[in-house]
């Protein structure tokens, strides 16, 4: 039996998805997955074949701050007070959209996905642990902005964010949540504080568990694709960054990243 869930977002990385999906269930064919496509393509087919899954097609949260290439110059306007709402509104609406992920899933702890995560073994996961990453990464440092705000706030932890995949378990995760419900002026204020917090999951959910006194911790499971050149047979069960399966640079279903990129040595 599976002993966490999993909530996915995902966009239009059709063949990614499936096969994740595919090697999951293979492993874990019975667990819970709430799966969200941000304005992508309706993975609803697929709660047909996996009873365990449930697919929420919802509206582009995030797809204002993107371009075909990366990020776009928008976001550095992060101040703005226009822009800063845009931010907010997206904050609230991915929060949300975990939380009914979390609620789905009802279990002790959740592994965030999208298409370039993969689990290729069973996984191990500490009872007592809150939230693991992969940490330290080298191009975050702990005078990122938000720290600032972190201060500020009894009983917090310092984060330097940047721990993808993410595991977090639950009662954690909803202490943040609360957190976050109640806290909208500190909330405003660690998106004015770091373009980082408002643009990637990885920075702003650690930060937020970070907010709440919760540590980082590093997950020996992971590997990363693009910095591992080993992962083919280096045995971790998690990777990070495997997007053998994502579309092709020029295909209209591309998303922030292609097959292109993938690690073949």
């Amino acid at each position: 039996m599976a002993h966490f869930g999993v909530f996915y977002k995902c966009y239009k990385e059709t063949s990614a998805v499936e096969y994740s999906l595919k090697q999951l269930f293979s492993i874990y064919p019975d667990c819970p997955v709430y799966l969200v496509s941000d304005g992508g393509n309706d993975f609803s087919y697929l709660e047909d074949k996996y009873p365990t899954l449930k697919c929420s097609l919802e509206n582009d949260s995030r797809g204002w701050t993107l371009t075909s290439s990366g990020c776009d110059p928008i976001v550095h306007q992060y101040r703005t007070p226009s822009i800063h709402e845009k931010f907010y509104e997206t904050f609230c609406t991915i929060l949300q959209r975990i939380k009914d992920g979390v609620d789905f899933c009802s279990k002790r702890h959740i592994l965030f996905m999208e298409p370039d995560v993969l689990v290729r073994g069973e996984l191990t996961i500490p009872l007592e642990s809150h939230l693991l990453g992969v940490i330290p990464q080298p191009n975050i440092s702990y005078d990122a902005g938000w720290n600032k705000v972190l201060k500020g706030i009894g009983g917090s932890y310092n984060t330097i964010g940047w721990s993808w995949p993410i595991i977090f378990s639950s009662e954690a995760f909803l202490k943040a949540y609360s957190f976050a419900k109640e806290n909208e002026t500190t909330v405003r204020d660690l998106l004015l504080s770091d373009v980082r917090f408002g643009i990637a999951d990885d920075v702003w959910l650690p930060v937020l568990f970070g907010a709440c006194g919760y540590k980082q911790e590093n997950n020996p499971e992971v590997a990363e694709c693009n910095r591992n050149l080993d992962w083919k047979t280096s045995g971790h069960p998690l990777l990070h960054e495997y997007r053998a399966m994502y579309p092709n640079a020029g295909d209209p279903d591309i998303g922030r990243h292609s097959a292109e990129e993938h690690n073949s040595q």
